[in-house]
């Protein structure tokens, strides 16, 4: 049963923009689904690798978005032309974060008029989804921005934490991968801080066009129980990147170059993990405890 949620924001000059969603509890486990890196404009968007990932999420599923949605510039006429017909879909039941290529529209333009309300007020979320607090964070931002949205964050934790026992945080730079290894996410570093400070359990990322799953690691990229566990799924339809040759990460389980989508079943406690490809075959899968 899809998971309805409402959006309500607060927005101030002078306080800290936000934007909530909440759900509503209807089952002990919540079924959640998550990809990035996705419509590529060339060619028939009917016939892309982004219209074959979109049919592995079911109609009125819940999506986290984790940036760039389509390419080469996040132009609205390009997410019409290219995201529509693919991921458009599931925009109803949609939780995005900005990627790079969304800015490469001037002020991501495009993107906050395709997603409206569900987009935040500068890019970050938050949604309750039965015990777990969702967070979607603007990896872009820089300056003053940045820091309201950790002041943001580092609010919407005190305040729901404590009455939650699960957290997840999806963003598009990550900070672990076996390419880039951070470049272009070293603004997220006190993000990843505040939420290794309240326990959370799961970080979602994209911008590598592979997909990548991690142990549980600490801010400094220590193996650590009691650390993030993060996926890299940039893997909805944007070229893939390769993943032969050089020097895997410190704690990375899993590297594929394959279109696919993460599925979460996100339960009281625990969460368990897909990483389906066409056909629906699981790739790699797992299950653990939430920090709590």
């Amino acid at each position: 049963m899809p998971i309805m949620f409402r959006h309500a924001f607060i927005a101030s000059m002078a306080c800290i923009a936000s934007c909530f969603a909440s759900s509503s509890a209807v089952s002990a486990d919540h079924i959640v689904y998550a990809v990035g890196d996705v419509a590529e404009c060339s060619g028939d968007p009917h016939e892309s690798p982004a219209y074959r990932t979109a049919a592995l999420v079911p109609a009125g599923a819940t999506l986290l978005l984790v940036g760039d949605a389509v390419y080469p510039v996040g132009e609205r006429e390009h997410f019409d032309r290219c995201y529509e017909p693919t991921w458009g879909r599931h925009r109803p039941a949609t939780l995005p974060v900005p990627g790079n290529h969304e800015y490469y529209a001037k002020d991501a333009r495009g993107y906050f008029d395709y997603f409206g309300a569900a987009a935040g007020v500068n890019g970050y979320v938050s949604m309750d989804i039965g015990s777990w607090l969702v967070i979607g964070l603007n990896s872009n931002l820089s300056g003053v921005a940045l820091d309201l949205q950790e002041r943001w964050l580092s609010q919407i934790l005190e305040r729901k934490s404590t009455a939650k026992k699960c957290i997840l945080a999806f963003w598009h730079h990550p900070l672990f991968s076996s390419r880039r290894r951070g470049k272009g996410a070293e603004g997220m570093k006190s993000a990843w801080k505040l939420l290794e400070a309240h326990h959370a359990d799961v970080l979602l990322n994209g911008h590598e066009h592979f997909y990548e799953a991690f142990a549980p690691q600490n801010i400094e990229g220590a193996a650590n129980a009691a650390g993030l566990r993060e996926f890299i799924v940039g893997t909805g339809g944007g070229e893939l990147d390769d993943t032969d040759g050089g020097e895997r990460a410190a704690n990375s389980r899993v590297w594929l170059k394959t279109f696919g989508v993460l599925k979460l079943t996100l339960a009281e406690g625990g969460y368990r993990w897909q990483f389906l490809v066409e056909g629906g075959k699981v790739l790699d899968s797992g299950s653990a405890s939430c920090h709590r």
